[in-house]
C-alpha cells in the first residue's frame, strides 16, 4: 500500500467503489498485484467509504468560518476548507465518509496562513448570517423515518410521475422525483405506494392516498417535494403509524425536524425573557378587548408603569375602542401605531394621558403634548403592533404535551380560541430624544387643554401570565408600589417602589437624583410606617447598584449586615404575611399551562428581529431570529427567501464594535438592556450593489443635525432608524429542552451535543426594532 503504483490504483478505484460492476473493474485494475496487496486495497477502500459522523470545526484556526450542513451534520469551515469539502463529496458521490473527512483535514492550510486570511477578511463576510424562523415548528411534531421506496405521484391532470420516498411520517412525506414533471405548490394529488404494497401488503395500501404538495427543494438537478397527508381514511393513517413503529429499528429515524425545532425553541427561550416589548392577547367581540399580557423579566417595568397608586393595573386604558378600530382599519398584515404617554401625579394620585399622532393632529395639540409630556420623567413612546390570529393555526399543538387530561386541554384550547389578535407594546423612547420633543414650540401653553387625552380612572381588568424561563436571580422580586423618600446628602426626593425583595428594591423618583453607582442613600417608607409601629422605616441605608441614564430609576441593595438590616426584616415580613397576594404577582399563573401556551402562540407572530452574539468570536454574530410574517426591515437586511441576512447595512465598519460589542462587554447578566439607535442612509446602486452611511444617534450634536441627516437620506435614497436593545445572556434554559434533547440523543448523540454547544456559545441577544416612523414623527419630517 505504500508503493506509488498501489496509491495510483487506489486513486482510480475510490470513485468506482459503489458502482455495480466494481468487482470487474477492481480485478482489471489490480491484475498482476499479489493477493495480499489486493486484500489491503479492498480494506482501505472499505475504510475510506465508511460513513463518518465527525464534526469538522475550523473556528479554532482563527479565520472566518461559515456553517456548512451536510447529511444532518453541521460543520464550521473556512472558504478554502469548504471548497475541498465539496470536491471530496463529489468524489464520494455526496456521501460524508472517512475519506471526505481525511481529505479536508489533510488539505487544511497551516494555521498561521489562515490567521493572515482572517485579518484580511472583511467585516461584510462576518455580517452574513443565517436566519431562524420563530414558531415554524408548531405544525409538525411527529416521528418520521428515513425510508426509500418506489411510489407513483398521480396529478389531477392525469400525469403520472415516478418517484421515491425520502422520509415518511403519518401526516407527511418527502419524495424525490425520478423524472421531469410540472406541478404547482398547493396542488392536490395522489400517491400510490408501490413499494409498500410489496413490503407490507394490506388492502388499504393498494388504493392511492390523497396528499397535497406543500413545498419543494432543488439540488444538483434533482427535485424533492414535501407533501402533507389529506387522506380522510383513519385506517390509512393507522397503517402508516404501525409501519413506522414496527420499523424504527430497521430504518434510521429522521431527527432533522426534531433538531431544527429544538434549535429554534432554544434560541426563542434565550430571547423571550429579554424581550423589550410586552406580548398582548386580544379578543374581539363587539369591540377589541385586552385579555392577557405575558410578563417577562425585561418588560415587568412596563406593567409596573401602568399601575396606579392603588396597585391597580391601568394598561387596558391604553387600548381605547376608537383608537383600536382605526388601527384595525390598516391594510397591512401587521398593523402598527405610535402612542405617546405620560403620567401626572397630584396629591398621591396618578393620572395617565396618551395620544396617537392622528389624535393629536385632530385636536391641533401635537406640539403642546410633546412639549409638556416630554418634560416629565414618566414620558413614554410606545410602538403598538398587532396581527390577526391565523384561523388555520392548530391550537392543540401550542399546548404543552405534559398536560394529558383531555378535559383540561380542551379548556386551554377554548381559552386560546377567544384570541383574535396578538400584539406587542414596545417602549422606544430614549433619553437623547427629549431634545427633539422639547424643540416643538406650542402656540398655546395651557396644559389643561390636554385633559381630553386623560384615561378613565378604572380600566378594564385583564390577566397577567409569567413566562417560564430559567430563574437566574439570587431571589425572586415582587411587584409592589408604595411611596418612598430618598435622601442623598442634603437632597431628598419623593418616589415609588417598582418592585421589592428582601435584599433590595427598585425605586422610581419624581425628579433626577445626582448620584452614581456605589452611592449609599437613605430610604424612608412613610405609608408603610403608618401601618407598622414596631419598626423604624425611616433612613434605611441602601446602596445604588444600577441607575438609568436620567438618574430617576434606582436599583438598590441593602447596605450593611444582612442579618440586622431593618429593611430586610420588614420586607421579609411583608412578603411572608402577604404571600397569597404577592405569589399571584410573582407567578401570575391563573390557569395551568396557559403561560406556555401564550408563549407558543406569540412566537408565531414575532414582531422584531432577535440577533444573537456567539462567544467563539466577540465580533462575529451568530444567527438572526425572524418572524413568519414579512418585516419592515426585510428589504434592507434579508435575501428574498428570508433564509440569510446581511447585516452590513446595519453594523458595517466600526459601528459593529460601537453599537453592539462594547455595550455587550460592559453589560452584566442582571442589567436592563442597553439601547442604542442607528440612523441609516441606504442607497441602491447599479448591478445590485448598495451604499450605506450609518451613524449612531448619540453622535449628532442637536436636533438640527438629525433633521439634516434624515432629509439628506430621503433625498438620496432611503432612511431607516433602528434601535438595538442589547442584553447579556446567562446559561441556556436546558431544562425547557430536556425532553427534545433526550430524544435527539437517542438517535444521534453527536447532534444533541452539537445543539447544546451552540446554545452554550451564545453570550448576548439583541432586540432589533425598526423606529423609522417614530423618528420621522418626532422630527416632523414628511415622507
Amino acid at each position: 500500500m505504500e508503493s506509488p503504483l498501489a496509491s495510483a490504483i487506489l486513486e482510480q478505484l475510490q470513485p468506482l467503489f459503489v458502482e455495480p460492476d466494481f468487482d470487474t473493474l477492481f480485478n482489471r485494475l489490480t491484475e498482476g498485484e499479489s493477493k495480499s496487496a489486493r486484500f489491503l486495497l479492498k480494506m482501505e477502500l472499505n475504510r475510506l467509504w465508511s460513513p463518518c459522523i465527525r464534526i469538522m470545526d475550523m473556528r479554532s484556526k482563527g479565520y472566518p468560518c461559515q456553517m456548512v450542513q451536510h447529511a444532518g451534520i453541521q460543520h464550521y469551515l473556512g472558504e478554502h476548507d469548504n471548497k475541498i469539502f465539496q470536491q471530496a463529496l463529489e468524489r464520494y458521490q455526496q456521501r460524508y465518509t472517512t475519506g471526505v473527512y481525511e481529505t479536508v483535514i489533510a488539505n487544511a492550510k497551516p494555521q498561521h496562513n489562515q490567521a493572515n486570511e482572517a485579518k484580511q477578511a472583511t467585516t461584510t463576510s462576518r455580517l452574513q448570517i443565517r436566519t431562524l424562523e420563530f414558531g415554524s415548528y408548531h405544525q409538525g411534531r411527529e416521528e418520521r423515518i428515513h425510508y426509500s421506496s418506489p411510489v407513483t405521484l398521480l396529478l389531477a391532470n392525469g400525469q403520472t410521475i415516478k418517484a421515491k420516498t425520502s422520509n415518511l411520517s403519518v401526516n407527511g412525506i418527502r419524495i424525490v422525483l425520478l423524472e421531469p414533471s410540472s406541478y404547482e405548490l398547493g396542488q392536490s394529488c395522489q400517491i400510490l405506494f408501490s413499494g409498500l404494497q410489496k413490503e407490507q401488503p394490506e388492502e388499504i395500501i393498494f388504493s392511492p392516498a390523497r396528499y397535497q404538495i406543500r413545498g419543494e427543494e432543488h439540488h444538483e438537478q434533482q427535485s424533492w417535494l414535501r407533501l402533507s397527508c389529506e387522506d380522510p381514511r383513519p385506517e390509512f393513517k393507522e397503517y402508516l403509524r404501525n409501519f413506522i413503529q414496527q420499523n424504527k429499528t430497521r430504518y434510521r429515524v429522521s431527527i432533522d425536524f426534531a433538531f431544527t425545532a429544538t434549535e429554534i425553541k432554544g434560541f426563542e427561550q434565550f430571547y423571550l425573557p429579554r424581550l423589550t416589548g410586552l406580548p398582548l392577547f386580544f379578543s374581539h367581540d363587539k369591540e377589541i378587548k385586552l385579555e392577557y399580557a405575558l410578563k417577562t423579566e425585561n418588560n415587568q417595568q412596563e406593567l409596573e408603569y401602568w399601575r396606579n397608586e392603588r396597585n391597580s393595573d391601568q394598561l387596558a386604558g391604553l387600548f381605547q375602542p376608537a383608537r383600536m378600530e382605526r388601527l384595525l382599519a390598516q391594510h397591512a398584515k401587521q398593523k402598527s401605531i405610535l402612542i405617546y404617554c405620560f403620567a401626572h401625579t397630584i396629591r398621591s394620585h396618578i393620572y395617565f394621558f396618551s395620544a396617537t399622532e392622528e389624535e393629536l393632529k385632530e385636536k391641533g395639540l401635537k406640539a403642546l403634548f410633546f412639549s409638556v409630556g416630554s418634560k416629565r420623567n414618566s414620558w413614554r413612546v410606545y410602538n403598538l403592533t398587532i396581527q390577526a390570529v391565523d384561523p388555520q393555526l392548530d391550537l392543540d399543538k401550542l399546548i404543552d404535551n405534559n398536560i394529558s387530561m383531555e378535559q383540561y386541554r380542551n379548556g386551554l384550547a377554548h381559552q386560546l380560541q377567544q384570541f383574535r389578535y396578538i400584539g406587542q407594546l414596545t417602549p422606544i423612547n430614549m433619553d437623547n430624544h427629549l431634545e427633539d420633543f422639547q424643540s416643538w414650540q406650542p402656540t398655546q401653553n395651557d396644559a389643561n387643554l390636554l385633559q381630553c387625552f386623560g384615561h378613565q380612572l378604572d380600566a378594564t381588568p385583564f390577566q397577567i401570565e409569567l413566562l417560564y424561563y430559567a430563574q437566574l436571580r439570587r431571589e425572586p422580586r415582587y411587584m409592589h408600589k408604595t411611596p418612598t423618600v430618598v435622601k442623598l446628602g442634603e437632597q431628598a426626593l419623593i418616589g415609588w417602589t417598582r418592585d421589592i425583595s428582601t435584599l433590595g428594591l427598585q425605586v422610581e423618583l419624581e425628579a433626577a437624583l445626582p448620584c452614581k453607582i456605589g452611592d449609599v442613600i437613605q430610604l424612608s417608607l412613610p405609608k408603610m410606617q403608618g401601618l407598622i409601629k414596631k419598626m423604624d422605616l425611616s433612613d434605611l441605608k441602601y446602596r445604588i447598584v444600577n441607575i438609568n441614564n436620567t438618574r430617576t430609576v434606582l436599583h438598590l441593595t441593602i447596605e450593611g449586615n444582612e442579618n440586622t438590616h431593618i429593611g430586610r426584616e420588614f420586607f421579609q415580613m411583608l412578603i411572608e404575611q402577604n404571600q397569597k397576594k404577592l405569589t399571584m404577582t410573582k407567578e401570575q399563573r391563573h390557569y395551568r399551562g396557559m403561560a406556555n401556551s401564550l408563549r407558543n402562540l406569540f412566537v408565531n407572530y414575532q414582531f422584531n428581529y432577535a440577533l444573537y452574539v456567539d462567544r467563539h468570536y466577540a465580533s462575529k454574530l451568530g444567527i438572526l431570529g425572524i418572524g413568519q410574517t414579512p418585516h419592515s426591515l426585510d428589504n434592507l437586511l434579508l435575501n428574498v427567501e428570508r433564509t440569510k441576512a446581511d447585516l452590513s447595512p446595519l453594523l458595517k465598519g466600526d459601528i459593529l464594535k460601537q453599537a453592539l460589542i462594547i455595550p455587550l462587554h460592559q453589560a452584566r447578566r442582571e442589567d436592563r438592556p442597553q439601547a442604542v439607535e442607528l440612523y441609516i442612509l441606504h442607497k441602491q446602486l447599479q448591478q445590485g450593489k448598495q451604499q450605506d452611511l450609518i451613524r449612531l444617534s448619540d453622535d449628532f450634536l442637536n436636533t438640527s443635525e438629525r433633521k439634516d441627516f434624515v432629509n439628506r437620506a430621503l433625498a438620496l435614497g432611503e432612511f431607516y432608524s433602528v434601535q438595538l436593545h442589547i442584553s447579556r445572556t446567562g446559561r441556556p434554559d436546558m431544562e425547557y429542552l430536556a425532553k427534545e434533547l433526550h430524544y435527539i440523543a437517542k438517535y444521534a448523540i453527536h447532534k444533541a451535543k452539537q445543539l447544546e454547544e451552540a446554545l452554550w456559545s451564545v453570550v448576548g441577544v439583541c432586540d432589533v426594532i425598526d423606529t423609522t416612523e417614530a423618528t420621522l414623527q418626532r422630527l416632523d419630517i414628511k415622507h
